[in-house]
């Protein structure tokens, strides 16, 4: 994942920043991710069908993660924020990698958002 913010203040842009954020799969299903200290790592769940892969990532899963959302939050009414998508090469003949897809978060109200349903 490729963060860039487009618009928002000095503190956000620094605690964002632009640097790509890796989440490593492990065992299928639900993982957490490999890092160097485990309340970093973000429980994930993966889901995949004919054409499509989908990463569930549980932001509350990770104390780091937890507190970087903690201090985006109450800026994010005015930020602009890019996200790219890229599946990291595992052999050569992968290369190079490409960007699979974008998303742009525009100046969310976090207030008003609803969770997703949950699935047994």
């Amino acid at each position: 994942m490729i963060p860039c913010v487009v618009e928002g203040n000095f503190f956000v842009k620094k605690l964002l920043g632009d640097r790509p954020v890796l989440i490593k799969a492990l065992p299928p299903r639900y993982h957490t991710s490999r890092v160097s200290n485990p309340e970093w790592a973000i429980k994930t769940r993966y889901h995949t069908g004919p054409g499509y892969i989908e990463v569930v990532g549980d932001i509350l899963s990770s104390k780091m993660a937890t507190n970087m959302w903690r201090g985006v939050e109450s800026f994010a009414k005015s930020l602009v924020v890019d996200l790219g998508f890229v599946l990291e090469a595992q052999a050569e003949q992968e290369l190079p990698e490409r960007l699979m897809g974008t998303v742009r978060f525009h100046r969310i109200n976090l207030r008003k958002a609803v969770p997703p349903p949950t699935t047994p």
